[in-house]
């Protein structure tokens, strides 16, 4: 509104994330909220991970999974927005939910690493 003349700018985050043709994951530690702000700048497939909702009392890795904000739940998050663009096998996705239990928020923390270290 300040300048009707000119030419209109573009948002930082879509110049950033304009030319990528990846989906994007948007993860917070607090509520899905703040990463949906960036959306309607975003072009593409956008997954937005977020810690919505309340009354969940636990360590912090289990919050974590929880929520479904945790390393192992961000990567399957890609990986099923890699499957609904049809670039990977939606069998993939169960293998890395079941390898990683991300059901089970006793799984999380460092034991869900493939090292096998506690």
């Amino acid at each position: 509104m300040l300048h009707p003349g000119a030419e209109p700018r573009v948002p930082y985050v879509t110049t950033v994330l304009g030319a990528s043709d990846s989906p994007i994951v948007a993860v917070s530690d607090w509520m899905r909220a703040v990463p949906d702000l960036i959306r309607p700048w975003v072009k593409g497939d956008m997954v937005s991970l977020g810690t919505d909702g309340f009354g969940f009392s636990d360590t912090r890795p289990a919050a974590r999974r929880y929520f479904l904000v945790d390393a192992p739940s961000i990567a399957v998050g890609v990986l099923a927005a890699l499957a609904r663009r049809g670039e990977i096998d939606k069998a993939k996705v169960v293998e890395a939910a079941t390898r990683y239990k991300i059901d089970d928020v006793q799984a999380a923390g460092p034991q869900t690493s493939d090292s096998g270290a506690a």
